[in-house]
């Protein structure tokens, strides 16, 4: 019988008693998980630090891609808000170049006859720009 040379010192953390065990053991107990008895029968409980770690990953790409959804819903309502302020604005633009055209004042709405006639003689597209 060969005694492994690569025993690595510990200590139970229920009863404190020292032992010695192969690094081999607690490598594939850290990767595996699983659970391990000192001598005096405690039960030592290893997590498995791969499953741990790979769980951790795909809890930080979930929440990585609910943000992602989030931020792409903000923007798409952003976006749908910026076209309906353009179109009313637009809209009020239009108004404003009608009226404007037909010689009312957009200030104090009074309506002018030299304005009327100037807008018809020197821009008679002015309505019909908008």
């Amino acid at each position: 019988m060969t005694l492994p040379t690569d025993l690595v010192d510990k200590h139970c953390p229920t009863c404190f008693v020292h032992y010695a065990a192969p690094q081999a053991m607690f490598d594939k107990r850290l990767e595996e998980g699983g659970h391990w008895y000192c001598p005096n029968g405690h039960e030592i409980v290893f997590r498995d630090t791969a499953l741990s770690k790979a769980k951790a990953e795909a809890e930080k790409l979930r929440l990585e891609r609910d943000r992602l959804k989030q931020n792409e819903a903000w923007y798409e309502e952003a976006i749908a808000t910026e076209r309906k302020e353009k179109q009313a604005l637009k809209s009020q633009l239009k108004k404003v170049h009608a009226r404007v055209g037909h010689g009312v004042c957009p200030c104090c709405n009074r309506s002018f006859a030299n304005l009327q006639r100037h807008m018809a003689g020197k821009h008679p597209d002015y309505s019909q720009a908008a």
